[in-house]
């Protein structure tokens, strides 16, 4: 599919998005407002050569952050990391280790969010541009602005990492 042709199913699929956003929004706001169900998700830090893989959305907040998502009913964190960094980045990682939690607040909701690390072996990755804007590999001392906050956080999670992290 050329670019022209490609950039024009983007347009139309973020008008159609933007038209249900402007509907769904508020009744989603409400119901979480209401029932305060607590939000599971799962992050997974790229690492490759001492750089890190960030990608940034193409919805919400636009800024840089890691590969990561809500995780579906009945799936663990760890299948959710891994799952997360193949549709967002086309990474087929086979392990991830565990490197700690944080607790977030999310549209007045509480969001459990687990962090991951695949050491990649090499840096090839292939985004998918309905979820994805861009995607690139950053030194820890060049990363991009605006990020997340979360991104300084799962930095200083994988700096402390002090022993060899358990596999999930």
């Amino acid at each position: 599919m050329n670019i022209v042709w490609k950039r024009r199913v983007m347009r139309s699929f973020w008008f159609i998005v933007a038209f249900f956003w402007f509907f769904m929004v508020p009744v989603r706001r409400v119901y979480r407002y209401v029932s305060r169900h607590p939000i599971m998700a799962a992050k997974c830090l790229v690492e490759c050569g001492g750089e890190f893989l960030l990608v940034r959305i193409n919805y919400a907040h636009r800024r840089w952050g890691v590969a990561g998502g809500g995780v579906n009913r009945g799936e663990s964190f760890g299948a959710a990391a891994i799952r997360e960094l193949y549709e967002e980045v086309g990474i087929t990682a086979d392990t991830v280790h565990h490197l700690g939690m944080y607790e977030a607040v999310h549209e007045k909701c509480p969001v459990t969010n687990h962090v991951y690390l695949y050491r990649a072996k090499n840096k090839d990755f292939e985004i998918d541009w309905l979820e994805i804007a861009e995607a690139a590999w950053f030194k820890p001392h060049e990363l991009p602005s605006p990020r997340q906050t979360s991104v300084d956080n799962i930095l200083a999670m994988y700096k402390n990492l002090s022993r060899t992290p358990t596999q999930q």
